[in-house]
């Protein structure tokens, strides 16, 4: 499955608002957020060692990335929730490869989150790491 196959009926967007008066008839309207939903095989098992020692659920610790969550089969990444997420991953040592997939799903797609799954399919155009 390529991305344009992927982000069509899957990913939701509420129609832009044009006055206060449009928000204020949409009141605790949910924040709808892009996710996009990949292979794990994008990520190095490296990658993977340094994203559960940055995830608090197994590292235990208050001053980690609270944006990083271990799933059964891999990670969510809820990039949002970072001022910088990708200088972040960067600067922890996470591959080229995965930075480059990261960026792209998040400066050109606009995903928000990005599902690192081991059953999801692959991207095309990208790095794939056989672990």
């Amino acid at each position: 499955m390529n991305f344009t196959q992927y982000r069509g009926p899957s990913f939701i967007r509420y129609a832009q608002m044009t006055s206060l008066n449009d928000i204020q008839c949409q009141p605790n309207e949910p924040e709808i957020c892009r996710c996009a939903v990949i292979s794990n095989a994008h990520m190095t098992q490296a990658d993977s060692e340094i994203l559960d020692s940055l995830s608090p659920w197994l590292s235990g610790e208050e001053g980690v990335c609270h944006w990083i969550h271990p799933t059964r089969y891999g990670f969510l990444l809820r990039l949002s929730a970072s001022s910088d997420a990708i200088k972040e991953l960067r600067r922890a040592g996470l591959s080229d490869d995965f930075c480059h997939v990261v960026t792209f799903l998040s400066e050109k797609c606009q995903a928000s989150m990005i599902h690192f799954d081991a059953d999801a399919d692959l991207l095309e155009g990208f790095s794939v790491h056989n672990w």
